[in-house]
């Protein structure tokens, strides 16, 4: 009983003083006021968040944020993006207009190999048998000789496929050695879009060519227009699937802004169609052989792999729960287990299955405030799950390369960092917006440290991963990740200057500045060094302020040199999203041999066409009258005035028959407003339905 007496009293005695702590820090900051009243605004912040220590010491585990962090972003014209607590700080930059490389601007799609909209260019169902046909055997001759294709498939296996590998080397030959020797027609038209898109992954990562080449934006095109041939939701197959998801690797790389934007929408379209042929269950429940079972599960686990990472990327929630599916990871069993490259695609399923996912949903639920202490307990979860479940040396009888497996090795350790960083950004940011000298004084310093010393690990990869491979400056996954980490090392710098980390943070900037200048070929470098480089500035104007003794700094927007550092809901008006490049003109660059002119639909409703020519007739005759009935108008020599007088008095366009003679109907690109109504678009939407007018 005295003992309980003793800790009753011991605790009154704590509150007694706590009591006695604010009253006398309340009494200093009025004085403080009334001697230094520019000053008193930032004492009373460091009081403030004292207090909130203070009260919630009991138990520090239970430190939660003060509210949400995610942003929405609105254009004037009404576009809106919405970005959670974890999204990259790359998607907050201000988009400036893209130039096309120049050796791109050398190739033009033809009308066949334009299409905008991923991925349905047409409706399969509207064309007959025979066009199709010809369809596909323009697909087919876009292909290279053998002796370019087996170089360019081996450039994508040891450049793109050590990450993402939905289609085996051995599966892409299967499907390739029909279409290269003249024997294709078993080959559907999602397995030839499967190969335009490892083709153009392929030339985007050789060397001897520049990155926006007129090979790549050719195999793209004529992925797309493959993949369009056939309904990929009434004709849905595995690879229906490999297709799909090849495509949306490809616009990662595409050095189109508005291409990742595109990606998230489809990763929802792509969870249907895996659940529409069952690639959600377990393939064992029907009896599959073993090698269709792996390769159902590897498709499925490549998907759920890519599609949580993007969620992360963006700050939003996945559409795949553990509860709706139960497709077993490939070779769950290491004896299964053939090579390193398998060795390390099952780590990364397993990590996604056992991490990743539980991350991604504490990070995107909505309308509960994470807690220190559950963050804390997710971060160990991390740091002791295992890095290296592969051997230290590569082994000798890996048919994988080597530079595959350096790659692999890195991106585990990037993945890793990568996760911890967005783990803590949140905690991170309200650490500095309790405006202390130093975060580490924070309630939340253990974040702070977690995420300096996460952020200046993933950093430290980029000067390591360019000396041993200059591919990578072409590849997307490091960029955005780094970007992310300099901007939260300079929001440490230029908010809490007098941070003890702030020193090493301005070093780590400097360093990564550098490792983005040595990649500017590539299209993510180039477009973030010019960030990189304004908040490299601001960050040493910070440090050079503190030294010379003014603090705390003057108030300034840092909104444009800290992309990503929101304070709570942020709403965002006046956002400039980015356009759709707009493809480039002509087609000297690639032989028109490959892509043959195709002809126009041949099968027209004839009620349809017959209708249309009569009301074309009665609107000709219709508009006679009216400029029978009206002499001023008559006396133009304009041959359309009169339609387009008949246009002004009743509010509807009629086009002279002369103008509906068959052309060639213009190419509209997505970054074009909708255009002012003109003959060339009523040709061109005629052609649609397959009527033209002699």
């Amino acid at each position: 009983m005295s003992l309980k007496v003793n800790y009753i009293e011991l605790h009154k005695q704590v509150d007694d003083l706590r009591s006695r702590v604010r009253e006398l820090e309340e009494a200093l900051a009025a004085s403080q006021s009334s001697r230094h009243p520019a000053e008193h605004s930032s004492q009373g912040s460091h009081s403030s968040a004292r207090k909130n220590a203070l009260n919630s010491a009991d138990n520090p585990e239970e430190h939660s944020l003060p509210m949400e962090f995610d942003a929405l972003m609105v254009s004037p014209t009404g576009m809106q993006q919405w970005l959670g607590s974890t999204a990259l700080s790359e998607w907050f930059v201000k988009p400036e207009k893209d130039k096309l490389p120049e050796a791109a601007a050398l190739y033009k799609p033809t009308n066949i190999t334009m299409m905008h909209g991923e991925p349905m260019a047409f409706s399969p169902n509207s064309l007959s048998q025979d066009q199709l046909a010809e369809y596909r055997r323009t697909a087919i001759a876009a292909l290279p000789d053998p002796d370019t294709f087996h170089r360019i498939v081996s450039i994508y296996y040891e450049q793109v496929a050590w990450l993402y590998n939905p289609v085996p080397r051995t599966r892409l030959m299967e499907i390739a050695h029909p279409l290269l020797y003249g024997t294709p027609d078993h080959i559907n038209a999602h397995e030839i879009s499967t190969v335009h898109s490892i083709l153009a992954l392929g030339y985007l990562f050789d060397l001897s060519k520049p990155p926006g080449s007129p090979e790549v934006y050719k195999h793209a095109s004529m992925s797309k227009f493959s993949i369009s041939l056939e309904c990929i939701f009434a004709r849905t197959t595995v690879s229906t699937i490999e297709a799909y998801l090849l495509r949306l690797i490809f616009l990662l790389f595409d050095r189109d802004r508005a291409a990742p934007m595109q990606v998230y929408g489809h990763l929802g379209i792509v969870w249907r169609l895996i659940v529409s042929i069952g690639m959600h269950r377990d393939p064992a429940r029907w009896h599959f052989d073993n090698a269709e079972c792996q390769r159902r599960r590897r498709i499925f686990w490549d998907f759920v792999a890519f599609d949580t990472w993007q969620c992360m990327s963006w700050g939003r929630p996945s559409s795949v729960t553990s509860n709706v599916y139960d497709c077993r990871v490939p070779w769950l069993d290491e004896n299964d287990v053939e090579g390193e490259e398998q060795r390390f695609q099952r780590w990364r399923f397993i990590f996604v299955r056992d991490i990743l996912l539980d991350v991604l949903a504490h990070c995107t639920t909505c309308g509960a405030t994470p807690t220190i202490g559950t963050v804390m307990k997710l971060d160990k979860r991390i740091r002791d799950y295992q890095l290296f479940g592969m051997s230290s040396q590569p082994q000798a009888d890996s048919t994988q390369p080597v530079q595959a497996t350096v790659y692999q090795r890195n991106i585990m350790f990037c993945i890793k960092e990568s996760v911890i960083c967005f783990l803590h950004r949140p905690f991170f940011v309200s650490a500095l917006n309790e405006n202390l000298r130093d975060p580490l004084r924070s309630r939340f310093a253990g974040s702070c440290l977690a995420l300096h010393a996460s952020a200046t690990a993933l950093l430290g990869r980029g000067h390591a991963l360019l000396d041993y491979q200059p591919h990578v400056s072409r590849f997307f996954v490091w960029w955005g990740q780094a970007f992310t980490s300099i901007v939260a090392l300079g929001a440490l710098v230029i908010k809490a200057p007098g941070s003890t980390l702030a020193p090493s943070s301005l070093s780590e900037i400097l360093i990564a500045e550098k490792a983005f200048e040595r990649a500017a070929e590539g299209f993510k470098a180039s477009r973030l060094l010019p960030s990189i480089r304004k908040l490299r500035e601001r960050a040493q104007a910070a440090i050079d302020d503190y030294n010379s003794g003014r603090y705390p700094p003057a108030l300034q927007d840092t909104a444009d040199v800290l992309p990503g550092i929101i304070h709570g809901p942020t709403l965002i008006p006046s956002a400039i999203f980015p356009a759709p490049l707009e493809c480039p003109v002509d087609t000297t660059s690639c032989s028109t041999e490959t892509t043959p002119p195709v002809s126009q639909p041949e099968s027209v409703d004839a009620l349809v066409a017959g209708y249309l020519q009569t009301l074309q007739s009665e609107l000709d005759q219709m508009a006679k009258q009216h400029a029978a009935s009206r002499p001023e108008v008559q006396e133009t020599n304009n041959p359309t005035a009169t339609s387009q007088d008949v246009q002004n008095l009743f509010g509807f366009y009629m086009p002279p028959s002369t103008t509906l003679l068959p052309s060639a109907p213009p190419l509209l690109s997505d970054a074009q407003t909708t255009p002012a109504f003109s003959s060339a678009t009523w040709a061109e939407f005629m052609a649609s339905f397959g009527v033209t007018f002699e």
